[in-house]
């Protein structure tokens, strides 16, 4: 089987210079820390959030990140 290695590193640093996050790395931590302790007061250990191009809203809320095509998942 063929071996393709990406374009673009997929660590967080090597991506910055390509689009970052829309807000800074605080508010990220901050709403992930709200989404955790709802989270914790509903009982879930596990979250999904599903967006997609029509929809963005709520992987876009969790990680800054647009969905541009297909379909978009974040786990928390």
């Amino acid at each position: 089987m063929p071996q393709v290695q990406a374009a673009v590193p997929w660590d967080q640093a090597a991506r910055e210079r390509f689009g970052g996050s829309s807000f800074p790395v605080d508010e990220y931590r901050e709403r992930l820390a709200r989404v955790r302790a709802a989270m914790a007061q509903a009982g879930l250990t596990h979250l999904i959030a599903y967006s997609n191009y029509a929809d963005p809203g709520n992987a876009r809320w969790l990680s800054g990140f647009f969905t541009s095509h297909g379909d978009s998942l974040v786990v928390v």
